[in-house]
């Protein structure tokens, strides 16, 4: 039924839809159905110059968009957030000498971020499936890293879910001609080893409930859980890090 949109305006719920910028009823369209969905900010550094305070700005924009995301029964049970970044070469440098192994240089390098079963088994069991893809590519692991969390951020579900977390460190191998062929087969390495774990008839169960690649990158980083925006700050205790610079 056709509405006159005289009519339409003067109605004080639709005339403060109308001045909040919301086109008027047309088809199958209502402003009424109009709510909040998720956040997402943009912040850098006009000249390219990286640093953690850039990080830690970024937080604060996040936290400010904290009633853009979700919660369950339990307010520190969140729907997710997370923080998307240049990879951060001066902390995975320091990081790397740390667990015995060494990066070449920025951009001949990817890292996968990796959340794993806990269970010792099945952990390893996804491990090697990813290790055996990357080979089979023709590129190298470098080695692996913890990635430490504070469990004391996230609620009682999330944290009955929480997955171990760990960075896995890829070299160019030998065989490549340029950056663009290397992101190319990290593609496929992180499409087809999730796909053996999820789909393979030997693997364990536990490993196909859990297992994940949340990025695989030369030039980016995501930080990111079931958290609310408020949580992710302090539950990756990387990002406060000052080494840790994008």
């Amino acid at each position: 039924m056709e509405m006159d949109m005289m009519q339409y305006d003067q109605r004080p719920a639709n005339r403060s839809m109308r001045l909040a910028g919301l086109p008027p009823p047309q088809g199958l369209y209502h402003p009424a159905f109009e709510h909040d969905a998720c956040g997402v900010g943009f912040i850098c550094h006009i000249k390219g110059k990286a640093s953690n305070k850039l990080i830690q700005n970024a937080l604060e924009m996040l936290e400010n968009m904290n009633h853009r995301g979700a919660c369950g029964c339990e307010v520190d049970s969140g729907d997710g957030a997370g923080i998307m970044m240049a990879t951060p070469d001066k902390f995975f440098r320091r990081e790397a000498k740390k667990w015995g192994f060494k990066l070449p240089k920025f951009g001949e390098y990817g890292v996968a971020m990796c959340f794993l079963p806990k269970d010792l088994v099945a952990r390893l069991e996804c491990e090697r499936i990813l290790e055996n893809t990357v080979r089979a590519f023709g590129m190298t692991v470098l080695g692996w890293r913890d990635v430490p969390t504070n469990e004391n951020f996230v609620g009682p579900t999330p944290r009955r879910m929480e997955p171990r977390i760990r960075q896995c460190f890829i070299g160019m191998g030998e065989t490549f001609y340029n950056r663009s062929d290397f992101n190319r087969r990290m593609y496929l390495v992180r499409q087809l080893t999730e796909n053996q774990v999820e789909f393979g008839p030997d693997v364990s169960p536990e490993a196909k409930q859990v297992f994940y690649i949340n990025l695989l990158s030369t030039n980016r980083m995501v930080y990111k859980g079931m958290l609310t925006a408020r949580q992710l700050r302090g539950y990756y205790p990387d990002l406060s890090d000052p080494d840790f610079q994008s």
